[in-house]
């Protein structure tokens, strides 16, 4: 029988000691938080037979760049339960957000030692460190960064989760890029689809309530402008751009 995901069991969080600011590395933006403890001792033995069980290398592994990849398993409901549970339990997601320092949700099911991140110098800053259970949080689609050959070890299992901010109005960056090659792109565009036409159906739900309440509070009646429309356009441009990256990216 399948072991159940339970994070008073499998978790072992300790939030990082700091965070490395993307100024560190010459870059503007949101920081990365260095190697933190996640999982427990139990949580890596159970998500390591999940992961090397018969049922689910038979189906899903794939060989690219790096000699062996697990991947989509967790977009087949019930078929990877405890990885599946694990990634996206409100516990997983509150202490990811705290050592991200914003309110985070996963994307899509995706799944993917030392961390080398790129300056922009062009000089490369690793980050060493990470231990059997440990995670590290960074903004992929603007850090250059790679995962280095474990030492010392004679294994190492590196998973890769993807999150978004939850509130739908903050930017969305995410592309395909990393993914797509190894992908079934038929699960893939349907996934990628779903989340962005639902992102923007909550977009517009939002933008519509704001002027709806303004019209509410009494603005307008008198003359008060409601629609500011440039700064309206703005936003629709914005929009059209994210749909535009949508279509782009199913290639």
């Amino acid at each position: 029988m399948p072991v159940q995901f339970d994070p008073k069991i499998h978790l072992a969080y300790a939030p990082p000691e700091s965070r490395i600011m993307m100024a560190d590395l010459g870059k503007a933006g949101e920081g990365i938080a260095p190697p933190f403890p996640l999982l427990s001792e139990e949580g890596v033995r159970t998500i390591r037979e999940e992961i090397f069980s018969s049922h689910i290398l038979d189906r899903c592994t794939h060989t690219t760049d790096p000699a062996c990849q697990i991947r989509g398993m967790s977009c087949r409901p019930g078929f990877a339960s405890f990885n599946e549970a694990l990634w996206t339990h409100s516990e997983t997601i509150r202490v990811v957000s705290e050592a991200a320092g914003i309110d985070l949700v996963p994307i899509i099911p995706y799944e993917g030692g030392e961390t080398a991140l790129a300056c922009a110098d062009g000089s490369v800053r690793k980050i060493r460190g990470p231990q059997m259970g440990w995670a590290i949080m960074l903004q992929g689609r603007y850090i250059d960064h790679a995962a280095l050959s474990a030492y010392s070890a004679p294994e190492r299992v590196t998973m890769v989760t993807s999150y978004r901010a939850r509130d739908v109005m903050v930017a969305d960056d995410s592309v395909l890029t990393t993914v797509r090659r190894m992908a079934n792109l038929n699960e893939l565009y349907y996934e990628w689809s779903t989340y962005r036409l639902d992102l923007l159906s909550e977009r517009f739900r939002h933008q519509s309530k704001v002027l709806k309440k303004k019209r509410e509070d009494g603005q307008g009646q008198w003359g008060e402008e409601i629609v500011k429309k440039d700064e309206l356009k703005a936003w629709c441009r914005e929009q059209i751009k994210y749909l535009q990256t949508t279509i782009d990216e199913m290639v």
